[in-house]
């Protein structure tokens, strides 16, 4: 809870303040129902199994293409350095 807490403070989505406060009363909280309200007004977090699937597909088609991890990793980490 803390930490979704914390990512949403990184974004931009609450105020220190208000981040301190939630903090302490996510701590405080007695019920599942406390700690929803402090979650209520934030964005879901995204469902990563999906990422994992594409992922895993995409290991296996350079497998069957016979690239390595290490030439897939490198060729990722030039294409995530283009400007677009």
């Amino acid at each position: 809870m803390a930490a979704r807490l914390g990512q949403a403070y990184v974004q931009g989505r609450l105020t220190l303040e208000e981040l301190s406060q939630r903090t302490r009363t996510a701590y405080c909280a007695c019920t599942w129902g406390e700690l929803d309200q402090l979650l209520a007004d934030l964005p879901d977090q995204p469902d990563l199994a999906h990422v994992y699937h594409l992922a895993g597909e995409l290991l296996a088609t350079a497998a069957r293409l016979g690239i390595s991890r290490g030439e897939l990793v490198a060729l990722l980490l030039c294409l995530a350095s283009f400007p677009y």
